[in-house]
């Protein structure tokens, strides 16, 4: 081999250099080579990749406004800006393997609904720290990523086929997934809940104040950098874009007092809501703390146990609300709520089924994968909707998807909704799949607007 003859001459080169110098300059010599290659071989030892990605959408209806990267390899999320601009982080090794596998998500817009999501696959040939630019195009019609411009991007390649994973990253994720919580319930951003839930309302849930005690602060390495939290809303997770930790599109900075900087701010639409409600929220370590001591970066967020829980209700129709109660007693803060009322006049679901999460899922899931049915010009679609409170059961409502938004009205009038589900019970069986039309109410909500715009709260 060509290779080998080189290696050959090169050693026999060498060989004859040394050959006559003393005993100790050889020593000396030596010594020096391996030196330089143990500092070569540290300096690359533990590297920084930043990948500038860019999606872009072909898209009927316009591209989304913001989208979620998932890398699967490492498990690191990042949402994009309303460009859909984003940097990915992503440490290396020499032996890190740069075949990579991500995933593209578009915003949640209904509660209940897994976002649509699409796969892409890459090498890369960085082997140092480095930026890597680089745009895909994402066509979600044609579940399809590629790269906009494949040979502008020399350090990327877009690759084919299933991306493979090590033994040791195998066993990893495997005792990751084994320690995941159970599944929660995809939520709308409150940013998604500004633009697309203007029929159904929402309400801003804002935790603000929070502060960390001086005793636990003043621990060794104890008091983190930042914060992020994990948002229960009677009894069930909320993944805010379907992704863990993303309650908030930032990190909750903690300066060196344990005063967090931020407030917390999420949204929920006001169909969530019961007149009493059941919030916890918890709060994880995120980064290094001001005291110098490192955290590992981790794949399963919740492996690491919260700072602290807040746990509290809120109720509608209540001016000021209760401060939420710390389980730990490190973290303090105060509770606001903040109602943006729908459509007037239009308080009313049509519910088609309640009861466990499973069966109500199996349900929705066998019903929509059905040929659907229409209620006028938009085709009906099948939702999840949590409990209303934490002992409540899940339910199935029906509503009409707008096919350039995605975005499913379930709410209507009395009048409006009292027709579809007549005309939903009086359907053939076999259009109804699994349901049973026995099941069929009109359900006003709890917190409804009139004909005139004021917010009406149900007694409790």
């Amino acid at each position: 081999m060509p290779w080998l003859d080189v290696i050959k001459g090169f050693l026999s080169a060498f060989a004859s250099l040394i050959k006559d110098i003393p005993v100790w300059a050889k020593s000396i010599l030596v010594f020096g080579i391996f030196a330089v290659l143990t500092v070569v071989l540290l300096a690359n030892l533990h590297q920084l990749i930043v990948y500038e990605v860019e999606v872009l959408e072909n898209a009927r209806g316009g591209a989304a406004r913001q989208y979620t990267i998932e890398h699967l390899t490492t498990g690191r999320q990042s949402r994009t800006d309303d460009s859909g601009y984003t940097k990915l982080l992503l440490p290396i090794t020499l032996f890190t393997p740069q075949r990579n596998e991500m995933i593209v998500r578009k915003p949640v817009v209904n509660v209940g609904e897994a976002p649509p999501r699409l796969r892409f696959r890459f090498s890369s040939n960085v082997w140092q720290s480095a930026i890597v630019p680089f745009s895909i195009v994402c066509d979600f019609d044609r579940s399809a990523c590629e790269l906009e411009r494949p040979g502008d991007y020399p350090d990327v390649e877009q690759i084919e086929g299933r991306t493979g994973k090590s033994l040791w990253e195998s066993i990893v994720g495997v005792v990751q997934a084994q320690s995941l919580p159970p599944a929660g319930v995809a939520v709308p951003t409150l940013e998604t809940l500004v633009h697309f839930a203007r029929d159904s309302g929402y309400t801003e849930i804002r935790l603000s104040g929070l502060q960390l005690t001086r005793s636990y602060c003043e621990g060794p390495g104890r008091c983190p950098a930042s914060l992020y939290a994990d948002v229960e809303w009677n009894g069930v997770k909320l993944l805010f874009d379907g992704i863990e930790g993303a309650s908030s599109d930032r990190s909750l900075t903690v300066n060196e007092k344990g005063a967090v900087r931020e407030d917390l701010i999420f949204g929920l639409e006001n169909g969530m809501l019961g007149p009493v409600n059941a919030l916890r929220v918890s709060l994880y370590p995120q980064g290094g703390s001001f005291r110098g001591a490192q955290q590992m970066a981790k794949a399963a967020p919740v492996a690491m146990p919260p700072v602290d829980v807040l746990e509290g209700e809120v109720r509608l129709g209540q001016t000021e609300q209760a401060p939420p109660r710390s389980v730990r007693g490190v973290v303090s803060a105060t509770l606001d709520l903040r109602v943006f009322p729908g459509q007037p006049g239009r308080g009313f679901e049509v519910r088609i089924a309640s009861g466990p999460r499973g069966v109500v899922a199996e349900k929705r899931d066998v019903l929509n994968r059905m040929p659907p049915l229409s209620f006028g010009p938009q085709p009906l679609v099948a939702l999840l909707r949590p409990p209303l409170d934490p002992k409540g059961s899940w339910s199935l409502v029906v509503g009409a998807r707008d096919d350039k938004t995605g975005r499913v009205q379930t709410l209507f009038s009395e009048g409006e909704a009292s027709r579809l589900r007549v005309w939903l019970a009086q359907a053939a069986p076999a259009r109804l799949g699994p349901l049973d039309a026995k099941e069929f109410a009109v359900v006003k909500l709890p917190l409804a607007v009139d004909e005139v715009g004021r917010v009406r709260t149900a007694a409790r």
